[in-house]
């Protein structure tokens, strides 16, 4: 995560575990970025994710100047190499002198 600060991205991480749930976890793996709780899925369904079954699918979002200007599905990318792959591509298309 370091790379991305530098780079000025910011990066958070967004599911509908309750705001406990996240502090257990930050603690147990030591998460180095910011969980956000949403717990009754409002973001996800802002977003356009489906959250009736009371979880999501794990995606990433690129925004910039107030839109989405990217979106990673989970089924289309490969989790090894994903985080350098998205710092790459976020540096390469959208961070000014990038």
């Amino acid at each position: 995560m370091p790379k991305f600060r530098e780079g000025g991205i910011a990066v958070y991480g967004v599911s509908m575990d309750s705001v406990e749930s996240h502090d257990d976890f930050t603690e147990e793996i030591g998460v180095l970025y910011d969980l956000l709780a949403d717990p009754d899925g409002d973001i996800g369904e802002a977003f356009g994710l489906d959250t009736s079954g009371g979880r999501v699918d794990r995606y990433t979002f690129v925004l910039a100047d107030g839109e989405v200007k990217k979106v990673y599905d989970p089924d289309r990318y490969d989790p090894e190499g994903h985080a350098k792959a998205v710092l790459v591509e976020t540096r390469n298309e959208f961070v000014r002198g990038g």
